[in-house]
């Protein structure tokens, strides 16, 4: 089995080591790990055997400890204690009903310039979010999830997402990775920011009663057995929202697998299919006022990404890979769509 060092050093080779430096104050693979080794040591009073360490908007690390497998989020994005706490009371009550919701096993504790949380280690497969027979299984297992999530009585600190900002404030909540410039990119991108805020004028027009739901529903955060649907991950994803905005959303992103090249962005034709799976899982048509939030929502969350897109393009961070294929190109043919798209 790999060292901790050797699996961070894998990771780090890439040069992107900004989240690690934000956390911890240094990019040495030697020093990180051993700190997190005499972490883990203290909380759960064994040495870590690791599995794997992965870095995207937070760090998470996988580890055998006292014949149990964990899996440890160091959080730095939106990230408190009372807010992570709130998740972690959603999810253990979730996990009782059944839901493949990981048991936490430790309360959020300050770790480096993070929060670290601390779950069991469900072991999944991530399917092809193309597959029709996926799909649907995700827009059920969605719509499971917020229905066992009505009956939750205690809602209070999970909060809304980022993307829906204040009343009266920025288009943009600061980005969910440090990669991301808005500001030193926003040459180019006005056409971005006009649909996005077309976006929001339709969503602050419309109300509804609030719901817990995931926002980062997507098949790279889905472990599956087969055909069954086994875990689900990335927790701080939860809270607050419409039923039609979490919909809205899911459609945007439900394909994707950021460790595939262009992350497999549905299509326009396939983010319909998804909300037509859901509607047909809750047996139930969304009204006229439902659909123009689920269409709003998707918007603002492609629009989302297209101007990180554009912000890692006018910065060089990656390859202007072909538009048909990224949310530039997905938005550019929403955009072109005119009112609406479902």
């Amino acid at each position: 089995m790999p060292r901790l060092v050797t699996l961070i050093n894998e990771v780090l080779a890439s040069g992107d080591d900004v989240l690690e430096r934000e956390i911890f104050g240094t990019g040495d693979p030697q020093v990180i790990a051993r700190r997190m080794e005499v972490f883990l040591e203290e909380q759960f009073g064994a040495f870590p055997e690791p599995i794997f360490y992965r870095h995207s908007v937070g760090i998470v690390v996988g580890v055998g400890l006292n014949e149990q497998e964990v899996v440890m989020k160091v959080h730095h994005w939106r990230a408190s204690k009372p807010r992570l706490a709130a998740i972690q009371r959603v999810q253990f009550e979730l996990s009782l009903m059944g839901l493949p919701a990981p048991r936490p096993l430790v309360r959020p504790s300050k770790f480096g310039a993070g929060i670290a949380t601390f779950e069991e280690l469900i072991p999944g497969d991530i399917v092809n979010g193309h597959d029709i027979e996926a799909r649907k299984v995700l827009a059920q297992e969605l719509c499971r999830l917020i229905s066992a999530g009505r009956k939750i009585v205690d809602g209070d600190g999970l909060g809304s997402p980022a993307i829906l900002g204040e009343p009266g404030g920025s288009l943009w909540p600061t980005p969910h990775s440090p990669r991301f410039d808005f500001e030193a990119t926003s040459r180019g991108a006005a056409w971005i920011d006009e649909l996005a805020w077309s976006a929001r004028r339709r969503l602050a027009a419309l109300t509804k009663e609030l719901v817990i739901g995931h926002f980062d529903w997507r098949v790279g955060n889905l472990g599956f057995v087969g055909s069954k649907l086994n875990a689900i991950y990335d927790w701080d994803s939860i809270g607050l929202a419409t039923e039609a905005f979490i919909v809205g959303s899911a459609a945007a992103t439900f394909s994707s697998d950021w460790s595939k090249p262009g992350g497999s962005l549905p299509t326009v034709v396939e983010m319909r299919a998804f909300v037509t799976d859901y509607q047909n899982a809750r047996e139930m048509s969304f009204d006229a006022d439902e659909l123009e939030i689920v269409d709003a929502a998707n918007l603002i969350l492609v629009a989302y990404g297209a101007r990180c897109q554009h912000s890692d393009i006018a910065l060089s961070q990656v390859p202007n890979a072909s538009r048909g294929e990224s949310w530039l190109g997905l938005l550019q043919e929403r955009g072109g769509l005119g009112v609406t798209a479902f």
